[in-house]
């Protein structure tokens, strides 16, 4: 018995689990948010729906939503600072 997957279903097939590994992540992420809703970075790339890397462009930017400090090694993002932020990258 010869069991063959075109290249093209194997790449479909790992782009859907992709996905679906990326909305169980944001999921996760959701569901253990902080009572005042502060994000961490990686929370904020996941609720923003952007690549690590694109958000890493906006900041080096100097665009990016404004970061709360925590601690000395420690930053956040509050819901308002982002809701302001996407608010200004508004384009409609």
């Amino acid at each position: 018995m010869n069991h063959h997957i075109e290249p093209k279903a194997l790449v479909q097939q790992g782009e859907r689990l992709k996905a679906l590994i990326k909305e169980a992540v944001r999921e996760a992420l959701n569901e253990q948010r902080p009572a005042n809703g502060a994000f961490t970075r990686p929370e904020l790339i996941a609720h923003l729906r952007l690549s690590k890397t694109t958000f890493d462009r906006i900041e080096a930017r100097g665009e990016g939503p404004r970061k709360t400090k925590l601690s000395k090694r420690r930053i956040c993002y509050l819901p308002e600072d982002v809701k302001a932020w996407q608010e200004k990258r508004r384009v409609l």
